[in-house]
């Protein structure tokens, strides 16, 4: 993993809002099945809209999304209240999930790869990727195009985790020993400090939610 440029500064990440696949009775799995924001998900958004605005009012940035349905609906709506359009990207999708993309969360099940090694080199799903190189896959997008300067990436809970991994610049060998959880809309953010520390400053902040 390529060592963090000095010059780095911010990084804002900003999960989907709520997405079809997570609610219901019958929920599908989430990974690269591609499935548009619910009602709420769209108010979840708004929300974030209008707090990204108020941060964000003034500054310089750079402006990126998932381009799954979810994350991209999601950031076109964050677009609108801050005056920027997202670029889309195939690199910061969530986990692959191979052929359980679309599956409900039952049948996935029934055809997952049983874990027998490593966490980081478990494929679970036919198809698919492991985590290895999913964090690969998320790391060469940051040292490619956040490696300076102020970003904001809307994408998915899995490729927060890994763009907060390579932030930090921590090892390989931490791969599934260590996660947080991110809900829908909720914003992460990483800044260097005035000593020169890679901060985490928020974690998981749903307070611009508090309203819904």
């Amino acid at each position: 993993m390529k060592k963090m440029e000095q010059t780095q500064r911010e990084l804002i990440i900003v999960r989907h809002g709520e997405a079809e696949h997570l609610v219901g009775t019958e929920r599908s799995t989430g990974g690269w099945t591609d499935t548009h924001l619910t009602p709420y998900g769209r108010r979840q958004a708004q929300c974030t809209a209008e707090a990204l605005s108020l941060e964000l009012a003034g500054r310089e940035f750079g402006f990126h999304c998932s381009d799954l349905i979810r994350a991209r609906e999601t950031a076109d709506i964050i677009g609108v209240g801050i005056g920027k359009t997202a670029c889309p990207s195939p690199e910061i999708r969530e986990f692959n999930n191979g052929c359980a993309a679309g599956m409900s969360l039952a049948a996935a099940e029934a055809v997952k790869a049983p874990l027998d090694g490593p966490v980081g080199e478990w494929r679970p799903f036919s198809g698919g990727e492991n985590w290895n190189e999913f964090v690969s896959r998320v790391a060469k997008f940051g040292d490619e195009n956040l490696a300076s300067g102020c970003h904001l990436v809307v994408c998915h809970g899995g490729t927060a985790f890994n763009l907060v991994f390579w932030y930090l610049g921590l090892e390989a060998k931490y791969v599934g020993r260590i996660y947080t959880d991110l809900d829908p809309c909720g914003i992460i953010r990483l800044r260097r400090s005035k000593y020169g520390e890679n901060t985490i400053h928020r974690l998981n902040d749903i307070a611009h939610l508090a309203s819904l």
